[in-house]
């Protein structure tokens, strides 16, 4: 008599296994390419106003330029890069101010490399999410559980990609980590032990956490790290050369300034200023990169191409439409996927973008804000926090100077 071994079933509970702990990536495989219809975009490259579009242009340009020059002196900002873009065409693309006060007061170039903060969300986490959610390797209704144990309990069980992308996962706004000199691994076991502060899915609670978690969770999906990822699927191929998180020394006469901080007890300079940021090793899932608007304009041009730039895809369509709708989770949130959508009082945006607009903001004084129905999109790079952060100003400002670009510029009343 034949004793039965369940040895022999071992490589059939592994396949099982494997498919079960898969299940995620395959339905985001096939899931992601039927909700969404594709069709054809317009794919249009970058260009400058000829001479005469140049003319046409140029008394309106001088009504922003003096707007802009206002805020200089009124010190809203020592100094800002604008540009906007319509169908391509870059109607404006000037610099105003220095890079900063005292030493720093040497006037500012268009090219001037900023510290992006919290559109470091969007530009690098959130479009991670899009090239892994379009590969078919990121399931956005998967469990965080799914990848992180300490998420496996209780209510954070509950947690899904999608409540990390629209800050609805429960988890905290923000912890000062970085004062109680912890190494970057003690920092991410912290908030990977977090308490949470309601009820994933019940609320809107923007959270750095949540964005440094999808870091994460991106990290251990793609097996490298969130810059050498982003740097391999996006900006190298968009030849976003002056985009980079912790940028060499050798780029810092490019780069503006921002807090004097009484916790590095210097100006902060060249390297990263959210506190948690620099904590982590200056790479984070909600702040550390730092651009230009010229890489910039390159990049929101590639999105409203449908996810192309000349001749390199960089997003899938069908998702790229998932990441910028508003979702549903909560009633009264104006989230999308990682960005922003606009709201209908007291946007940054202003008044006249479409009801389609998307866009996200930075604490050191930056904004995106892009509307398909328009072919626009309007970058506003500033260092507002130099030399505090007390000064709130840039909050009024924004969407004062999206409606003046409007109203000159893009000709709506």
């Amino acid at each position: 008599m034949k004793i039965f071994s369940y040895r022999r079933l071992l490589p059939i509970f592994s396949i099982i296994t494997m498919i079960l702990l898969s299940s995620c990536s395959l339905f985001t495989r096939f899931s992601t390419t039927r909700q969404v219809p594709s069709k054809s975009r317009p794919h249009r490259v970058l260009r400058v106003l000829s001479p005469e579009e140049a003319e046409r242009y140029s008394d309106d340009r001088l009504a922003i330029d003096s707007l802009m020059q206002h805020a200089v002196d009124d010190s809203v900002f020592p100094g800002a890069v604008l540009m906007v873009v319509q169908k391509a065409l870059i109607l404006h693309h000037q610099a105003y101010g220095s890079y900063g006060y005292g030493e720093f007061a040497k006037k500012l170039d268009r090219e001037a490399i900023f510290d992006l903060a919290s559109v470091t969300k969007v530009v690098a986490t959130t479009s991670a999410a899009i090239v892994l959610a379009g590969d078919g390797r990121l399931n956005l209704d998967c469990r965080v559980g799914d990848y992180i144990p300490e998420f496996r309990q209780g209510n954070k069980a509950l947690i899904t990609i999608r409540y990390l992308l629209t800050h609805s996962s429960g988890l905290p706004p923000y912890v000062r980590y970085f004062l109680e000199n912890l190494s970057p691994q003690e920092i991410v076991n912290r908030i990977f032990n977090e308490k949470l502060i309601y009820e994933p899915g019940t609320a809107y609670k923007y959270s750095d956490l949540g964005m440094i978690i999808l870091g994460k969770i991106i990290e251990q999906i793609s097996g490298t790290t969130l810059d050498r990822f982003c740097y391999q699927r996006i900006f190298h191929p968009l030849q976003m050369a002056s985009t980079m998180f912790n940028p060499p020394a050798n780029l810092l006469s490019k780069i503006p300034p921002t807090e004097v901080d009484d916790w590095r007890d210097r100006i902060v300079h060249g390297v990263v200023h959210d506190e948690n940021a620099f904590a982590l090793g200056g790479v984070a899932g909600h702040a550390g990169l730092f651009s230009n608007a010229e890489d910039l304009a390159v990049f929101l041009q590639m999105i409203l191409n449908g996810g192309e730039y000349r001749n390199e895809k960089i997003f899938s369509l069908p998702v790229l439409r998932q990441f910028v709708q508003r979702q549903k989770i909560i009633s009264k949130s104006t989230r999308a996927l990682g960005w922003d959508t606009r709201s209908n009082k007291g946007s940054s945006s202003g008044d006249y973008l479409s009801q389609s607009a998307f866009g996200h903001t930075g604490f050191t004084g930056t904004s995106l804000w892009i509307d398909p129905e328009k072919g626009l999109f309007i970058i506003l790079l500033s260092n507002r926090v130099h030399p505090t952060r007390k000064n709130r100003e840039i909050i009024k400002f924004r969407p004062a100077l999206h409606n003046m670009v409007m109203k000159k510029l893009i000709k709506v009343h």
